[in-house]
C-alpha cells in the first residue's frame, strides 16, 4: 500500500530547480559548464532546467537564466509568499486549549526565544491538514517552509547536496505522512459527537483571524519606506546584470477572503511551471 503523500522523482526535480533558479538570480552564483566541488551535486537539476528552457549555456562557459526561468521563480515566490503569510500560523495550535503560538508573535524581540516558544511540546503542527482540506499539496507547503526556515542553506552538508539528497525529500514526506489527520480531531462531546471536519474548520476559521490581525498590526508597524520595501537593487553575476525576483508583499484585504475555510488564493491554480 502506497503513503498518502509521497514526492515523485519529477516533484523532486521541479522543487529543486526552483531552489537553484533562486540562487542563480537572487544572490546571484553562477555555474559553470564543467562542475567543481560541491556543484558536482547539481549536474542533474542543472541539466532539468536546461532541457526545459529554464536556463541557457553563456558564451559556452556557464549557465544562465533565461525569461522563461524568471517567469517560473515568479510564479513561484507568488505561491510562496501567499504560504508563508496564511499557512504558518497552522503550525503551533494547542489542540487542548485552542491557543495559537502566533497569538504571541510580536512579544518576542528576540529571534531564539521565538524558535524556542514554537519548538515547546504543546504545539502540533497543523499545517499539512488545512493543505490536505484545502486541496493543496502538503509536501509543497513543507518544502516553502524549509525555504522560509533556511533549512537547506543551514544544512550540515552543502547546500548542494541537501537539495539534491534523497533524505532531505524523505524528511519533507515524512512530516507529512506523520502529521495529524482530520478523523483524529473528532471527540465526543457533552451533547454528542464533534466530526473532525467540524473542527478542522473552526481551526481554520480562527487561524485566519488571528492572521488578519497579524497582518493589521504588521501594516501599522511598517516603518520602512514603502520604496525601500517594494523594489531591490539589482545583483550582479560576473559582467551580467541580473534583476531580483522578489517575494510579493499583499496589502492586508488580500486575506480577507481566508476567512472561508474553503479559500484558496487564485495563485495556488495557476501553473507556475511552463
Amino acid at each position: 500500500m502506497s503513503k498518502p503523500h509521497q514526492i515523485s522523482p519529477e516533484e523532486r526535480a521541479c522543487f529543486a530547480g526552483v531552489y537553484l533558479l533562486e540562487r542563480m538570480i537572487n544572490h546571484p552564483v553562477t555555474f559553470p559548464l564543467l562542475l567543481e566541488g560541491d556543484d558536482q551535486h547539481l549536474e542533474t537539476v542543472l541539466e532539468w532546467l536546461y532541457k526545459r528552457d529554464y536556463t541557457e549555456i553563456v558564451d559556452k562557459k556557464h549557465y544562465a537564466p533565461t525569461a522563461k526561468g524568471r517567469q517560473v521563480l515568479t510564479g513561484f515566490f507568488g505561491r510562496y509568499s501567499d504560504c508563508l503569510k496564511t499557512m504558518d500560523v497552522y503550525g503551533a495550535v494547542d489542540l487542548e486549549t485552542g491557543d495559537f503560538a502566533f497569538e504571541n508573535m510580536f512579544d518576542f524581540d528576540d529571534e531564539a526565544l521565538w524558535v524556542d516558544y514554537l519548538n515547546q511540546d504543546r504545539w502540533d503542527d497543523m499545517r499539512v491538514a488545512v493543505a490536505s482540506y484545502k486541496g493543496l499539496k502538503p509536501s509543497e507547503i513543507i518544502f516553502m517552509s524549509f525555504v522560509g526556515e533556511g533549512r537547506f542553506a543551514e544544512s550540515e552538508d552543502s547546500w548542494q547536496m541537501a537539495i539534491t539528497d534523497p533524505e532531505s525529500w524523505n524528511e519533507i514526506e515524512e512530516i507529512c505522512n506523520s502529521a495529524i489527520a482530520v478523523d483524529e480531531l473528532a471527540y465526543e462531546a457533552a451533547d454528542g459527537p464533534v466530526s473532525g471536519d467540524d473542527v478542522l474548520q473552526d481551526i481554520i476559521r480562527q487561524g485566519a483571524e488571528l492572521n488578519l490581525a497579524l497582518r493589521k498590526q504588521e501594516a501599522e508597524d511598517e516603518s520602512l519606506d514603502k520604496g525601500q520595501a517594494s523594489s531591490s537593487d539589482d545583483a550582479v553575476a560576473g559582467d551580467e546584470v541580473i534583476e531580483e525576483v522578489v517575494v510579493e508583499e499583499y496589502p492586508v484585504s488580500y486575506y480577507e477572503p481566508y476567512l472561508d475555510p474553503l479559500y484558496v488564493a487564485p495563485i495556488w491554480a495557476a501553473v507556475w511551471l511552463l
